[in-house]
């Protein structure tokens, strides 16, 4: 029983000196059924990162959730969703994806482009407005306490000047890469009534950041430990078979009697 475990893996007399890994029938196949399982691990984890409403851990209304959680905290009043800042919120975003571009004010071919204007464009007039981006979060909680452990962002987001709320959070490809998150919060009140101009806004940016705070992960997505450790001990037991194979294996082979070679 041992020596045919042996065989798999270490030419002998048993198996003509070539071990069934270093069949080029065995070997390529190992390798293919590694392929799959990681391609497979990929596709779903890409699956998983499109981020579509309120499905995954990253939604508007968890970011929104967490929010009013850090308001109250801070005994704030709570933000009320507000549909026409969601749809702000939403333009924003899609305009980012666009020109590729994750700056609160930046330029187009067709001229400045500021988030005040998407807030406006929805027939909302604001008396107080405020903005924060992030880009590339994993979860909304992730994306929450990464703007309350920055100073503008906390401000930004624990300001009592403040009573609704829109995010929008999409996916889709920046220049630099190929898959992205992006995170739009807005944050305003409401014009009173008798007042013709808003006050001045504000806006703050969180950093991009390709992994959310705390973690240490040289790939750039969660890869699962022990997958790491079945794809890398098969491929390097594939090459060290294959390296003796063709050295020990093949030599041995050359000096056996013909007749007795597999065919």
């Amino acid at each position: 029983m041992w020596q045919h475990f042996l065989s798999i893996f270490i030419p002998a007399k048993s198996n003509q000196y070539q071990a069934r890994l270093a069949r080029p029938a065995v070997w390529s196949a190992l390798l293919l059924a590694t392929a799959i399982i990681n391609g497979g691990w990929f596709y779903s984890t890409s699956q998983t990162l499109r981020v579509k409403g309120d499905s995954t851990d990253l939604s508007a209304s968890q970011i929104i959730s967490l929010t009013n959680q850090a308001r109250q905290e801070h005994h704030l009043s709570l933000l009320t969703e507000n549909a026409k800042l969601t749809e702000a919120a939403f333009a924003k975003a899609q305009n980012m994806l666009t020109t590729g571009n994750f700056n609160h004010t930046y330029q187009t071919t067709q001229g400045d482009v500021n988030p005040w204007e998407f807030i406006t464009a929805t027939s909302y007039q604001y008396h107080y407005a405020g903005e924060n981006l992030a880009r590339n979060f994993t979860s909304a909680e992730n994306v929450v306490t990464s703007w309350l452990n920055s100073p503008e962002h906390a401000a930004n987001l624990l300001s009592a000047n403040y009573q609704e709320i829109g995010v929008a959070v999409v996916e889709g490809s920046f220049p630099d890469q190929s898959h992205t998150v992006l995170v739009v919060q807005l944050l305003a009140s409401p014009q009173p009534s008798g007042l013709t101009s808003p006050n001045q806004p504000t806006n703050y940016q969180a950093t991009p950041l390709l992994y959310a705070p705390g973690q240490t992960l040289s790939l750039p997505i969660d890869y699962p430990l022990t997958l790491l450790l079945v794809t890398v001990s098969v491929l390097i037991t594939v090459v060290i078979v294959l390296m003796v194979d063709l050295t020990y294996g093949r030599t041995k082979r050359q000096r056996m009697p013909r007749h007795l070679w597999r065919h």
